[in-house]
């Protein structure tokens, strides 16, 4: 009897814990969303567009050198079937990450140039065998070399291109619909008749609802920031710890950025959202 007690005394305190541990693992998860929503509130308020996505670009260089895994999905290659013209049409892949994109459009005898701003990634990309040219540079060093500026990337922007691809969910860092119409237009002088593919955070219904902690943040981010900052950032932002600055685009948007360029939009929201923005002068 002695021993049935002992065993259901440490069956009862060892219950308490594992309860015990789940409650405070919930509560801990709470306090971390609120703080995340805090400081999304506060961020997006207080920095301008170009401030977020620089930090973006910092919030990547403090995860692992690959996001994605080594292997382009069953929509990606999809994505690659249909829209992109022949090989071996050169493709410029922005964002390229390590180079999960960049390798399959080789393997697909492509010839591939790339752009990536994180300095390990970039390193990762250039490594990847028969890759052209790779530059470590940002979407904004991209828009002001082809509008004529020097810096990283002017070798891509001395380029024609069959088509670019702007690598995984990239589209859904640019902050600004201003920021949206000037890269998509550097992508149309450097593919004037090929196609431009993107892939983003779809979004199918209106902004999202703002927590608490968040209009605490975005009240005390409005105090710190200036009238310029709090213009600039024009569209929904969201932050993620893993992923930085996001904003998830709705088809209109997006169809609306393909006709400010007379281009055509295909777009696709699932299983993860994509366009490509088709020129009247593709082959």
């Amino acid at each position: 009897m002695a021993v049935d007690n002992d065993t259901r005394a440490r069956a009862r305190i060892l219950e308490a814990l594992a309860l015990t541990s789940a409650r405070a693992d919930l509560a801990a998860g709470r306090a971390r969303e609120r703080w995340r929503s805090f400081m999304q509130g506060l961020l997006t308020q207080a920095l301008s567009a170009p401030e977020l996505e620089a930090l973006t670009v910092r919030f990547y260089a403090v995860g692992p050198t690959t996001f994605a895994g080594s292997s382009t999905y069953p929509w990606e290659e999809r994505m690659f079937d249909e829209w992109l013209p022949s090989p071996p049409a050169h493709v410029l892949v922005t964002a390229a990450g390590s180079g999960r994109e960049a390798r399959a459009l080789l393997a697909r005898d492509y010839t591939v140039d790339a752009l990536e701003p994180v300095p390990a990634m970039a390193a990762a990309c250039a490594a990847v065998p028969g890759i052209g040219e790779v530059a470590q540079a940002t979407h904004e060093d991209l828009i002001r070399a082809v509008d004529g500026d020097r810096g990283p990337a002017v070798a891509l922007a001395r380029r024609r291109y069959d088509a670019v691809l702007l690598g995984w969910g990239a589209f859904t860092h640019v902050l600004s619909s201003t920021g949206q119409a000037r890269l998509l237009g550097a992508c149309d002088r450097l593919a004037p008749t090929g196609p431009i593919l993107l892939s983003f955070f779809a979004r199918g219904g209106g902004p999202r609802r703002s927590s608490r902690a968040a209009r605490t943040g975005a009240a005390l981010g409005h105090r710190l920031a200036t009238d310029r900052r709090v213009l600039e950032l024009d569209l929904d932002v969201g932050l993620a710890w893993n992923l930085g600055f996001t904003h998830a685009c709705s088809e209109g948007e997006i169809r609306a950025l393909g006709e400010r360029l007379g281009r055509t939009t295909e777009w696709v929201a699932e299983p993860y959202g994509h366009a490509v923005l088709r020129s009247g002068q593709e082959r």
